[in-house]
């Protein structure tokens, strides 16, 4: 989901996905990677790319969709997969575990906080498509897996992204400020 940009990783899930065909064939004939976001001119090229290496059959770019649409490939994706190199936060992720889809991401920026690793799916190395091969492979291979991570990532987020669960932090968190302002204040009217 989302753009096509270096930093979303899309060259490590590609490598991924040819060492999973490699590694086991039924896996090609068995899965559907659906790539979601882009403009047209990255549809293409993303089209061209799958051709090349081979993934055109079960793999498929299908663009942008309209946000009212995201929670429909959410609900039916078994996996959610964000290689990212860098994301602040990761809305995305946070999305698919709302909607009950486990996670699997890289070990980097807001997505370390997000996917509770073990739990609600996977954190990996970035530019490492020999560990996200691994762990697609482990939550692909396992449905029961799947299923208790994807509960417990709607759990995590019901838990953690509400308004009401994130005004009470930003909440604590301004008050923590407002205290080390105060402290400030006495110690620099101290001297």
């Amino acid at each position: 989901m989302g753009r096509h940009e270096e930093n979303k990783g899309l060259g490590t899930l590609l490598a991924a996905l040819e060492m999973l065909g490699k590694d086991n064939p039924r896996f090609a004939q068995d899965a559907r990677v659906l790539i979601v976001g882009g403009d047209m001119r990255d549809k293409k090229h993303l089209e061209e790319e799958l051709l090349a290496r081979g993934l055109a059959g079960w793999v498929a770019a299908v663009g942008a969709k309209p946000q009212e649409e995201l929670p429909l490939y959410y609900r039916a994706a078994e996996v959610c997969v964000m290689p990212s190199y860098y994301e602040t936060f990761g809305l995305v992720a946070v999305e698919a575990m709302a909607c009950g889809t486990p996670v699997i991401a890289s070990r980097v920026g807001g997505l370390k906080f997000t996917v509770a690793d073990g739990v609600t799916g996977y954190l990996v190395p970035p530019r490492d498509p020999g560990a996200l091969a691994a762990r697609l492979a482990q939550v692909l291979g396992d449905p029961s897996l799947a299923l208790r991570m994807g509960q417990a990532a709607a759990r995590r987020v019901q838990h953690l992204f509400t308004w009401p669960r994130v005004v009470e932090r930003l909440s604590l968190l301004y008050d923590e400020v407002r205290e080390c302002n105060q402290s400030n204040k006495m110690i620099s009217s101290s001297f």
